[in-house]
Formats: C-alpha cells, sequence, structure tokens
C-alpha cells in the first residue's frame, strides 16, 4: 500500500490504498488504526452531469428519508450558511449507534451500487480514530466522523435544520463551525474560521 497524507477533515491524514487507516496524531499512516478510508481510490474526472451540489443534495436527502442521525459540517456547510468554499468532499458527523450506522449504510446504496458501502461499520466509527472515508464509485469522497479527539463528539456538536433547495438539512451552526476550524493547523479552515466570525458576529468562548 502507498502512502501519503491528507487532511480534508479538520486536518486528518489518510493512506491511499483499497482501505484507508487513520494515523495517529502527527503520523503519516497508521495500519492498525480504527479510523478507515474505504472504497475507491480517487483519481479519475468524474462524470460531468453529475456536480457536488447535485451529490449533495441527494445524499441529504437519502439520508433524511432513512432516518440518519447527522449533522453536515466542513466546507460544505460553510456553504450553506453562505460563504462561498470550493470543496468536493462531504463532511458529516454521525451517530456511532449500530442501527444509526445501518440506516447510513441503506442511504449510501439508494445512489451508489457498491459492495465497499458494507465495509462501513460502526464498530469503525467508535474506535479511537473515529473517521471513515468513503471513495464513492463516482470519485467523491464522503467523510464519515464520529468524534474528533476528545474535543467535539456527535451527540455534542451544536445543530440546526435549514432548507438546501427542498430538502431540510441539519448543519452545524456558524458558532460550532468556528469552534471547529478556529485552532487547526490548515489555512483554509483559519480563513473559514475568519469569516465565519465576521459573517455572524461570533464571539470567542
Amino acid at each position: 500500500m502507498t502512502t501519503c497524507s491528507s487532511s480534508d477533515v479538520m486536518g486528518a491524514s489518510y493512506t491511499t490504498g483499497d482501505v484507508h487507516r487513520a494515523p495517529s496524531a502527527g503520523g503519516c499512516s497508521r495500519e492498525d488504526g480504527g479510523g478507515r478510508w474505504t472504497g475507491r481510490v480517487t483519481r479519475h474526472r468524474r462524470a460531468a452531469q453529475m456536480t457536488a451540489f447535485d451529490r449533495l443534495h441527494e445524499l441529504l436527502r437519502a439520508l433524511n428519508d432513512e432516518k440518519v442521525d447527522y449533522v453536515l459540517f466542513g466546507g460544505q456547510a460553510v456553504n450553506l450558511h453562505g460563504i462561498p468554499r470550493f470543496t468536493e468532499d462531504i463532511d458529516l458527523f454521525v451517530s456511532p449507534m449500530a442501527e444509526n450506522v445501518a440506516r447510513l449504510r441503506q442511504a449510501l446504496r439508494r445512489l451508489w451500487s457498491d459492495p465497499a458501502i458494507e465495509e462501513i461499520q460502526a464498530s469503525d466509527l467508535a474506535g479511537d480514530y473515529a473517521v471513515v472515508r468513503y471513495g464513492t464509485p463516482d470519485d467523491f469522497n464522503v467523510d464519515l466522523v464520529s468524534r474528533i479527539g476528545e474535543a467535539f463528539r456527535f451527540e455534542d456538536v451544536e445543530s440546526q435544520v435549514q432548507e438546501f433547495g427542498s430538502v431540510p438539512v441539519r448543519i452545524a451552526t456558524p458558532r460550532m463551525l468556528y469552534r471547529m476550524k478556529r485552532d487547526t493547523l490548515r489555512p483554509i479552515d483559519h480563513a473559514d474560521a475568519a469569516d465565519l466570525k465576521a459573517k455572524f458576529g461570533i464571539e470567542d468562548d
């Protein structure tokens, strides 16, 4: 397996290959870690007819229909709060309960006929490295997170519901996104935090 660094989930790194595992802090890869990246490696340009906007809309509708407990965060959430942010990845906090992960798999099956979906297990999201990155057959990344370190857990994420087209979305609040992004190492997160603070008048805790 070839290893390299990618940092789309709050600065986390992943390995590239068939199954991708979240590393220990400060490292490039950890083969025995609990977090995983499953599905296809995203090497090819996606079909022109399917945009990230379209796919996000379809996925959120499927999550709602299957009654998945989730909260949208990351760059897509920043976009939906009215701050332009280019990203093609979809970041979701999800409850790690087995019943919820089963509903999550069913939602994913509605969009993709992909046996790799069966590899997404509640035990991964309940482990020490509670991140699974699913690479879809049409080359999108869906990052599934139940916890970011000890700072943020699914059950503690402050969220609100707002409309995205005709779909109600449970989304992290601007204040929650600001708290997630202000102390990371990525310049784009610092820029997002500054924009969120200015737009919504957020004060530091």
